[in-house]
């Protein structure tokens, strides 16, 4: 998603889901977890204005990474 916004695709949302942990990942909220690089990324989709989501399943509430992030 940040290679495609550093290019110039308008993206208004992205949401997040399925990513699992691993040995290179932390847990970032509840079962998602993200690598120093992955939240790095997330955090540069977010300064672009872009809305970022995470939605563990579809009936579950999305929760903003706005918070997450700090």
């Amino acid at each position: 998603f940040l290679t495609l916004i550093e290019e110039g695709v308008q993206i208004s949302e992205v949401i997040l889901g399925g990513m699992g942990a691993n040995k290179n990942r932390k847990k970032f909220y509840k079962n998602i977890a993200a690598t120093d690089l992955e939240r790095e990324c997330i955090k540069k989709i977010f300064l672009q204005g872009v809305i970022v989501k995470i939605q563990v399943i579809p009936d579950e509430k999305s929760v903003s990474v706005e918070k997450l992030l700090e």
